[in-house]
């Protein structure tokens, strides 16, 4: 699933508007540079000079926008996207700063910001409720704020000392769910009408790859929640399988917390440690509960599971951080696991979460082959693969997450792949 911008209009409207702009700006030139008496032929030839100069890098930058607003419409993921648009805004703009702003309940909350400090990008908010936004709200219109303007005092107490600013609407529809922030023109100018119109015109496409990245990403995620349905009713169907991955989850995330995991590793840990079986899918359902002692080709068989897996998951986007962790959870920290045979810290810490949560899970149930073991017993054998299948600094607080909270342990039988 893609999604792309109809980039025909640009083209034509930004050519019709380069010429137009070219021929403007001569004019309007030539008009400025009608030589006073003082004024010598050189100086004025020099004035002009420089004022065709600018017109003509005015025109590059409009001419230009066409290939680089395509570029922006395959960026599928909008935390991306957010940092693209900052920074394309900035350098168009000649700007100090820029940034990009999403409305959340009565606040537009700074996102992502190109040369602001990262206190401000954590900090930086403007009430909805606040009189120029809710002018910009209401009219659906640019503004421009310059010096000695009372407006500037929203910004006064940001570390970065703006002297001026402006900020467009992104919208769908009539509705603005975000601002475009840019402030202060870079060598000590300051921004004109025509900046404004750009920083108007530059937040329709941007609106435009914002909606289609985020629609994107909402199709996505309404599959992979599929995929995680799938797996469960698979696993539902077998006594000895029944919960096998959620539990693996639980246990995975309540490890990561351990190891201080950001929130965003820690959803990406979730997600994977829940698709972690998806491979089985591929694979006849008999090999994973066979009592007997598996043939060597049946073993490749099972083993390939992890790869099938991220075959299925990686013509999805929304996962991408979440693929090492599935085809990795088998690998041990010796180098004697599959299917690549990583050793050491060539191994994704989120993918030894998972193999210890799962081999806990493993032990902790019956499996076809060996009756289940207590939590302690399961306790002394994990901690016997230090430094064999695990590695010792990420089992140890595993280990001890176990001892602090007996509650831990599964208590609904439950197999786990060979």
């Amino acid at each position: 699933m893609a999604f792309a911008m109809d980039l025909n209009w640009l083209h034509i409207s930004i050519s019709a508007g380069a010429g137009m702009l070219l021929g403007l700006g001569l004019g309007l030139g030539l008009g400025r540079v009608r030589r006073p008496p003082q004024e010598s032929p050189a100086e004025v030839e020099a004035q002009l000079h420089r004022l065709r100069s600018e017109i003509e890098d005015q025109v590059r930058r409009w001419e230009a926008l066409p290939n680089l607003l395509a570029s922006l419409s395959s960026v599928e993921e909008p935390e991306k996207l957010y940092s693209s648009i900052a920074f394309v805004t900035r350098e168009y703009l000649g700007a100090e700063y820029a940034a990009v702003l999403l409305r959340k309940d009565k606040d537009f909350v700074t996102q992502v910001g190109e040369g602001l400090s990262e206190e401000t990008v954590q900090t930086f908010r403007l009430p909805v409720k606040e009189g120029l936004v809710r002018y910009i709200l209401e009219t659906n219109s640019p503004v421009r704020l310059e010096k000695g303007d009372r407006q500037l005092g929203l910004f006064r107490n940001l570390r970065e000392p703006i002297r001026e600013a402006m900020l467009a609407p992104l919208r769908t529809g009539a509705e603005v769910f975000g601002l475009l922030w840019v402030a202060n023109k870079a060598q000590l100018g300051t921004f004109t009408k025509s900046d404004l119109d750009l920083a108007s015109y530059l937040a329709i496409p941007f609106s435009l790859a914002v909606h289609n990245a985020n629609v994107f990403k909402t199709s996505q995620k309404t599959v992979v929640d599929m995929l995680i349905e799938i797996c469960r009713q698979l696993e539902d169907r077998d006594p000895l399988t029944r919960g096998h991955s959620a539990r693996v989850a639980e246990l995975a995330v309540r490890g990561g917390r351990q190891l201080r995991m950001s929130p965003a590793d820690l959803e990406t840990l979730r997600v994977a440690a829940l698709l972690h079986d998806l491979g089985r899918m591929a694979l006849p359902a008999e090999l994973w509960n066979k009592p007997t002692e598996l043939t060597d080709q049946e073993r490749e068989l099972v083993r390939s599971h992890t790869r099938r897996a991220v075959e299925l998951l990686k013509p999805l986007g929304y996962v991408e951080r979440a693929l090492p962790l599935v085809l990795y959870h088998h690998e041990h920290y010796d180098g004697s696991g599959y299917p690549v045979g990583l050793r050491g810290t060539a191994i994704p810490v989120g993918a030894l979460v998972i193999g210890m949560a799962e081999a806990y899970d493993a032990l902790t149930h019956d499996r076809p082959h060996r009756p289940a073991v207590s939590p302690a017993e399961a306790h002394r054998l994990l901690s016997e693969q230090a430094g064999k299948r695990f590695d010792p600094q990420i089992l140890r607080p595993f280990l001890q997450m176990l001892d602090q909270d007996s509650a831990a342990a599964p208590v609904n039988p439950v197999g786990s792949p060979r």
